[in-house]
């Protein structure tokens, strides 16, 4: 890498780290800590405190980057903008903030992309992908599992008639179509709920009127395309 590309890489780096807090993780707090120890655990303290700072600096860089490749311009330009107003400069602390402690590469790419979407926008843009991300932090793989079944086309069984799908999928056809939600599904479909990304409506099904199906909306929609490796949004268009 040439001396402007190490530049640029720097920049970046130290960005990330002073908006995640990670540029403390080595400082007083933990020497201070440290004292304490014998000599082994304080090595030991040491080290498990830089690969949680090394785990962060990954995680918050590439959810970076993938907020860049949306945006269609580069890191530095993007952190330029986002630093321009505290709303903006509110949506990325918190997205990177949130993308450091999560595991899902997908997360963090839907991460990614509603910093893309959001930053330099208006105050209701700005809203809406702060909702958006606080969504994402409350999803783990299971509730991505669920939500991309209620979004499949697949009817479920015992509601169709032909190749009609009786709109949406019942509690029991879920968990025929996937046993290994169990007992959480009542949970799982609350969290979706609570964030807009399913909605619960009478069964069309006439003889299971009285119960609920459940479909995706919009906004759980969006969320899927956001976490799929290829279902990048369009390059969001500058702010003068």
């Amino acid at each position: 890498m040439g001396e402007e590309g190490g530049g640029r890489e720097l920049i970046v780096r130290t960005s990330v780290a002073a908006l995640t807090g990670l540029s403390g993780l080595l400082g007083p707090d933990a020497g201070a800590a440290a004292v304490a120890l014998q000599p082994a655990a304080e090595t030991a303290l040491l080290r498990v405190a830089e690969r949680v700072r090394q785990r962060w600096n990954r995680n918050a860089g590439e959810t970076l980057a993938d907020a860049a490749e949306a945006s269609g311009e580069s890191a530095e330009e993007l952190l330029l903008r986002a630093v321009s107003d505290d709303r903006s400069h509110e949506l990325l602390a918190k997205a990177l903030g949130i993308a450091q402690d999560t595991a899902l590469r997908d997360k963090r790419r839907a991460l990614g992309r509603a910093l893309a979407a959001g930053v330099g926008g208006d105050e209701a843009v700005v809203d809406a992908e702060l909702l958006f991300i606080r969504a994402v932090a409350d999803l783990d793989s299971p509730h991505i599992r669920l939500l991309a079944l209620v979004a499949s086309d697949r009817p479920p069984a015992g509601q169709r008639s032909g190749s009609v799908f009786h709109g949406g999928w019942l509690v029991g056809s879920i968990l025929a179509s996937d046993p290994g939600f169990g007992d959480s599904l009542p949970s799982l479909l609350s969290t979706l709920e609570a964030h807009g990304l399913v909605r619960a409506e009478p069964s069309s099904t006439p003889w299971q009127s009285a119960r609920q199906a459940y479909n995706v909306t919009e906004a759980g929609s969006q969320l899927l395309k956001r976490l799929a490796s290829d279902g990048a949004d369009p390059p969001v268009r500058k702010q003068a």
